[in-house]
C-alpha cells in the first residue's frame, strides 16, 4: 500500500510520549490564531504566512508530520505548495498528510474528490470545528522513525486493487463519520441556535424590562419633580398670601393708629378750646361783675340795677355761648379751629361793645350824679379785692390793655 494513503502506518509510527508537530500555512493571522487555539493543547504548531514560507519551514523542521494549508495565498498558493511536497525527493516530505483549508460550500464528497485529485489527503471547511480538525489530523498523522533506504518494490495490479478497495472503504468510513459529525454538528448548531435565540429573547425581555424600569423611574422622577414644583408654587403662593395679609393688617393697624392719633388730637383741641372758652367765660363774668358793681355804685340805684341786670344777662348769654362752643368743639373736632377764631373774634367784639356800653353808661351815670364815688364798704372792698386778680388775668389772657375803670377800682380800694 502506498505510504501516502495509508493512515494505519502513519498512526502506528506516531510516538505517544511526544506531541506531534503540525505546519499551519495561511496568510490570515486570524485563521492561524484560530487553528492554534484549537490545536495547541494536542500538537506542536509551526506557522507560515504563505506557500514559500511553508516550504522553507518544511525543509528546516524535520519534526513536521502534517500540513494544514489555505489555497489562496500570495507568492505560492496552496496547490503549488502541495505539488512541491508530492514531487519532493525526500520521502519524509512527499508522504506528509496534507489537509486543505477551504471556505468553499458544497457536498463534502465532491470537495473531498476535488482536493484528492490534486494530491491532498482531506479538507476542513471554515468555520472550523475543533473535534473535526483533531480527528482528521490524528487519522493522517505519520511519524516514521525509520528512513526508507531500499528502492520501492513494484506493486502488482492486485495490490493496487486491494489498496484502492481499502482506500474506498476508508473514504466511505470517513464520509460516514463526516456525515455523523455533520449531523451532530447540525444538532449542536440547532441547539446552539435555540439556546442563542432563547438567550437573545431573554436578553430582549430583560432589555425591555430594563427600559420599562428606566422609563418608570424617569416617570417617577418626573412626577416627583412635578409634585415638588407644585408644592413649591403652593408654598410660594401661601407665603405671598401671608405677606399680603400681613401688609393689609399693617395698613389697617397704621390706619387705626392714624385715626386714634387724629381722634386724640381732636379731643386735645376740643379740650383746649373748652378751657379757653371757660377762661373767657370766667373773664367775662369777672368783667360783668366789675361793671355791674361799678354801675351800681356810680349811678343811681335804678340805673345800676338795670346795668346789673343787663350785665347778668350778658353773663348768662356768655355762659350759654361758651357751653355751646364747648359742645360744638367736642362734636366737630378738626373743623372747629376756624369757627373758634371767628367766635372768639365775635365774642371779643361783643365784649368790647359791652365794655364800651357799660363805660358809656357809667360815664353818663357819673355825669348825672356829678359827685365823686363814695368809698367801698367792707363787703364791697372784699369783693373787689377778690375780683381784681381775675380781671387782671382775663386782660392778660385776652390781651386786653388795662383801662381807667381798673385803675379807678384800685384807687377806690386805697381810699378809707
Amino acid at each position: 500500500m502506498d505510504m501516502k494513503t495509508d493512515p494505519t502506518a502513519s498512526l502506528q509510527s506516531t510516538e505517544a510520549t511526544e506531541k506531534p508537530t503540525l505546519l499551519i500555512v495561511d496568510d490570515s493571522r486570524l485563521m492561524r490564531h484560530t487553528l492554534k487555539k484549537m490545536l495547541n493543547d494536542d500538537f506542536n504548531l509551526v506557522e507560515a504566512v504563505d506557500g514559500e514560507d511553508g516550504w522553507e519551514k518544511l525543509l528546516a523542521e524535520p519534526r513536521i508530520e502534517a500540513v494544514f494549508s489555505d489555497l489562496s495565498m500570495p507568492n505560492l498558493d496552496g496547490y503549488g505548495l502541495l505539488e512541491r511536497i508530492r514531487k519532493a525527493a525526500e520521502a519524509r516530505i512527499n508522504i506528509l498528510p496534507f489537509i486543505v483549508i477551504t471556505g468553499k460550500e458544497g457536498d463534502d464528497q465532491s470537495l473531498l474528490e476535488e482536493v484528492r485529485k490534486h494530491g491532498a489527503n482531506d479538507f476542513v471547511s471554515k468555520p472550523f470545528k475543533t473535534d473535526d480538525i483533531i480527528s482528521k489530523t490524528r487519522a493522517f498523522l505519520t511519524r516514521s522513525t525509520e528512513t526508507p533506504t531500499e528502492t520501492p518494490v513494484e506493486i502488482s495490479d492486485e495490490s493496487v486493487r486491494l489498496a484502492a478497495e481499502e482506500d474506498a472503504r476508508l473514504i466511505a468510513e470517513q464520509a460516514e463519520a463526516q456525515r455523523l459529525a455533520a449531523e451532530a454538528e447540525a444538532q449542536r448548531l440547532a441547539e446552539e441556535t435555540a439556546r442563542q435565540a432563547a438567550e437573545d429573547e431573554a436578553r430582549r425581555i430583560a432589555e425591555q424590562a430594563e427600559a420599562q424600569r428606566l422609563a418608570a423611574e424617569a416617570e417617577a422622577q418626573r412626577l416627583a419633580e412635578e409634585t415638588a414644583r407644585q408644592a413649591a408654587e403652593e408654598e410660594a403662593q401661601r407665603v405671598a398670601e401671608q405677606a399680603e395679609a400681613q401688609r393689609l393688617a399693617a395698613e389697617a393697624e397704621a390706619q387705626r393708629l392714624a385715626e386714634d392719633a387724629a381722634r386724640q388730637a381732636a379731643e386735645e383741641e376740643a379740650r383746649l378750646i373748652a378751657e379757653q372758652a371757660e377762661a373767657q367765660r370766667l373773664a367775662a363774668e369777672a368783667e360783668a361783675q366789675r361793671l355791674a358793681e361799678d354801675a351800681a355804685r356810680q349811678a343811681a340805684e335804678e340805673e345800676a340795677q338795670r346795668v346789673a341786670e343787663q350785665a347778668e344777662a350778658q353773663r348768662l348769654a356768655a355762659e350759654a355761648e361758651a357751653q355751646r362752643l364747648a359742645e360744638d368743639a367736642a362734636r366737630q373736632a378738626a373743623e372747629e379751629d376756624a369757627r373758634r377764631i371767628a367766635e372768639q373774634a365775635e365774642a371779643e367784639a361783643r365784649r368790647q361793645a359791652a365794655v364800651t356800653e357799660a363805660r358809656r353808661q357809667v360815664e353818663e351815670a357819673a355825669q348825672k350824679a356829678a359827685i365823686e364815688p363814695p368809698p367801698f364798704t367792707l363787703l364791697e372792698r372784699f369783693g373787689v379785692r377778690v375780683a381784681l386778680p381775675f380781671i387782671h388775668i382775663s386782660h392778660v389772657v385776652l390781651d386786653i390793655p388795662s383801662d381807667e375803670q381798673y385803675a379807678t377800682l384800685r384807687k377806690r380800694l386805697k381810699r378809707k
